[in-house]
């Protein structure tokens, strides 16, 4: 199992402990363009999925909302599934 594969089910065993860095090497491994402008909230894009996060300046962590409603579904409608 590669680094990318046990960064992944490590998001889906515990969605409540993300860093911003995992998530980003994940998504920028995939193919997303990442844009941040002079706010807090970073935008990942890669054709028509589209994911903004808010980058913390407390905490490491990416709240559990983004990860559950955004993150997980996008894996899936790209066809990576939880047996990968």
């Amino acid at each position: 199992m590669s680094k990318w594969d046990k960064r992944i089910s490590k998001i889906r065993q515990n969605p409540k402990h993300v860093r911003f860095e995992d998530l980003e090497t994940i998504l920028l491994g995939l193919g997303f363009n990442k844009r941040q402008e002079s706010t807090s909230h970073v935008v990942f894009t890669f054709g028509v999925h589209r994911m903004i996060v808010p980058k913390s300046h407390g905490t490491p962590f990416i709240k559990e909302i983004y990860i559950k409603k955004d993150f997980l579904p996008m894996l899936e409608e790209l066809g990576i599934t939880k047996e990968e």
